[in-house]
C-alpha cells in the first residue's frame, strides 16, 4: 500500500514538473514573439515597400512607353461663340482604360516577384540597442501579393498672364501584403505622376477631370 502511494506521488510530481516546464516554455515563446514580432513586421514591411515601389515605377514606365498618352486623348476643350473656354470634357472610356491597364500591370509585376530571403541579426531581434546588428542571422522567406488601384485627377495652376496649365495626374495606390511564416503584414505604396498637360489660354471653367 505504501509503495503504491509512493508510486502515485512520484507520478504526480513528474506531471507537475512536466506541466511547469511546458508552462515556462509557452511563456518564453509568448514573450519571445512579443519582442520579435515588431522587428519581423518592420523588416517585412520595408522589403514589401521596396518591392512594390519598384514594381509600380516599372509598370508606369512600361505603360507610358507602350501608350503615348496625349492631353487631347483624354480631354477636349469646348469653346463658346466668342472663343472662350466653355467646358473641359473627359473621355471617360479612355480614362477607365488607362486606370485598368495600370492597375493590371502593377498587379502583374508584383505577382511575378520571386520569394525573397531576409536575414535578421539575433542582436536586432533581442530589442537591445547595443546588440543591434550583432550575432548570427535568423533567416526567413518573404512572398508578396497586392491589390492595386489607379485614379485620374487634375491640377490647375497659373502659367502666366491669362494662361492656365492643366495637368492630368495618375494616382496609384497599391496595398502590398507581405507573407512570412505565421504572419501577414501590409503596407500601402502611393504614387502620383503627371501623364499629360497643356496650357489653356483665357478663363478656365472650374471643372476638371475626375475618376
Amino acid at each position: 500500500m505504501f509503495r503504491k502511494n509512493q508510486r502515485f506521488a512520484k507520478r504526480n510530481i513528474f506531471f507537475y514538473r512536466l506541466f511547469a516546464v511546458l508552462a515556462a516554455a509557452l511563456t518564453l515563446l509568448v514573450l519571445s514573439d512579443a519582442y520579435t514580432a515588431p522587428v519581423f513586421k518592420a523588416y517585412a514591411e520595408a522589403q514589401a515597400n521596396i518591392i512594390a515601389s519598384g514594381a509600380v515605377n516599372s509598370a508606369i514606365i512600361d505603360f507610358m512607353a507602350e501608350n503615348a498618352v496625349a492631353y487631347g486623348d483624354l480631354v477636349s476643350i469646348e469653346k463658346d461663340g466668342e472663343g472662350k473656354v466653355a467646358a473641359l470634357k473627359t473621355d471617360s472610356l479612355e480614362a477607365n482604360r488607362i486606370k485598368a491597364d495600370i492597375a493590371m500591370k502593377i498587379t502583374d509585376y508584383i505577382s511575378k516577384t520571386d520569394r525573397r530571403q531576409i536575414a535578421i541579426p539575433i542582436g536586432t531581434l533581442s530589442g537591445v540597442d547595443y546588440l543591434a546588428g550583432r550575432g548570427p542571422r535568423v533567416k526567413f522567406y518573404l512572398s508578396v501579393s497586392c491589390t492595386a488601384s489607379a485614379n485620374l485627377a487634375d491640377k490647375f495652376e497659373s502659367a502666366g498672364i491669362n494662361q492656365t496649365r492643366h495637368q492630368l495626374i495618375l494616382e496609384t495606390a497599391t496595398i502590398v501584403y507581405a507573407l512570412t511564416p505565421g504572419r501577414v503584414n501590409s503596407t500601402t505604396v502611393s504614387t502620383n505622376i503627371i501623364i499629360a498637360e497643356t496650357i489653356i489660354f483665357g478663363a478656365v471653367p472650374l471643372v476638371g477631370v475626375r475618376g
